[in-house]
């Protein structure tokens, strides 16, 4: 019998992802490896393998000339990737961003902007353990990936906010969800912009799927479309510490891809962006994965699978380290084959352990099991 599913209407608009390889605006660059990294998993088969008419379509980088000056390198990458997110919301597509540092934001919502203006303003649910609403004149350290904000609002670097004919974002339809690092500058621009954030206590007090509801409905009220950016950092670190700036006490991942399948069924979804990727602090691909069930999450409309890091985090943190078990959670067996939970096939090789000698759902060994199960199952030791 087929298993046919209930697929959400967002689920025909096909996606195209744009990688941003530029670490430029961060003070730790290394993060431009980001969208290479993801790209290099299996990634673009989990998304079609939900159904999803997924494909990559650029992998974008700064101009050549560009490498020594931070603010031409952003102002490069930014620029080719707000034409390019116009054009894809414009045909009618979904662009998912996988941006280096957050500094991309600017391009990822300055695009999809201008491809609404003539509909009305985009509303935008921004996930992050920061405000990224510093100026130039209130930045402790000078790193563009801590301006986006603000320059979407229409404060900072001029040749930032101009880009995409100076489009941006209106305070009102703007809500940050997740924040506990911050500056008293920043703070003070959003209070007085009136941008609603909901910081890491809000959730505490009131749960993550309210937190999240009242972000989507300040996103859709009076707007032509939202989107979703996450900066990784608002992960927990140890669910997410492949980041350029952890900060303890985050949102757990599988929390968060719980939340996230709302917005996701919104018909209003016309852009994802996740950023802020470093693959060389990300400890056993947790982040990778993490990143991963976001995007699925958001996609798909519905909550994915407990994630398979999580699932060896429970295992190693109660579990017995009898042994050091490789890195694989295994889901189902046929013969000599076994298949993990991303549909990866491998050979079972452990041909001398125990009943595993036989091969995994013998045919006879499994009539007998199951003839055994229905006469009788496991009793008290009292017996």
């Amino acid at each position: 019998m087929n298993d046919l599913r209930v697929v959400p209407a967002l689920l025909a608009k096909p996606v195209e992802i744009v990688g941003v390889a530029c670490g430029a605006g961060a003070r730790d660059g290394r993060c431009a490896a980001g969208p290479g990294a993801l790209r290099a998993t299996d990634l673009l088969f989990r998304l079609q393998t939900q159904g999803l008419q997924a494909a990559w379509a650029d992998m974008l980088r700064p101009g050549p000339a560009h490498h020594d000056d931070p603010l031409k390198a952003v102002h490069s990458v930014c620029k080719q990737l707000a034409s390019r997110v116009q054009a894809i919301v414009t045909h009618g597509r979904l662009p998912a961003v996988l941006g280096g540092d957050h500094s991309c934001a600017i391009g990822t919502w300055k695009g999809a902007a201008a491809a609404l203006a003539a509909r009305g303003p985009v509303g935008l649910i921004w996930i992050d353990a920061h405000m990224d609403a510093h100026t130039p004149h209130t930045t402790p350290s000078g790193a563009l990936h801590g301006m986006p904000l603000a320059c979407l609002l229409g404060y900072g670097e001029p040749a930032l906010i101009g880009l995409a004919g100076g489009v941006g974002l209106k305070p009102e339809h703007v809500c940050l969800i997740g924040v506990r690092s911050f500056e008293t500058a920043e703070a003070a621009l959003l209070r007085r912009l009136g941008v609603r954030i909901l910081f890491m206590h809000d959730i505490a007090r009131r749960g993550l799927v309210t937190v999240m509801r009242e972000a989507l409905a300040i996103a859709t009220a009076g707007t032509a479309g939202f989107g979703v950016t996450i900066d990784l950092d608002a992960l927990d670190p140890r669910d997410a510490p492949g980041v350029s700036t952890p900060v303890h006490g985050g949102i757990r991942a599988v929390e968060l891809a719980a939340a996230l399948s709302e917005p996701g069924r919104n018909p209003g979804l016309v852009a994802i962006e996740i950023a802020e990727y470093n693959p060389e602090r990300d400890r056993r691909g947790a982040t990778a994965s993490s990143a991963s069930e976001l995007l699925l999450a958001l996609l798909a409309g519905e909550p994915a699978q407990q994630p398979a890091h999580a699932l060896m985090d429970l295992e190693y943190r109660y579990g017995a380290h009898h042994y050091d078990p490789l890195p694989v959670v295994l889901v189902r067996g046929q013969g000599v084959y076994v298949w993990d939970n991303r549909g990866r096939r491998y050979l079972d090789m452990m041909s001398a352990y125990s009943a595993v000698s036989h091969g995994h759902c013998h045919p006879r060994l499994t009539r007998v099991l199951a003839e055994q199960a229905q006469t009788l199952a496991v009793t008290s030791r009292a017996f």
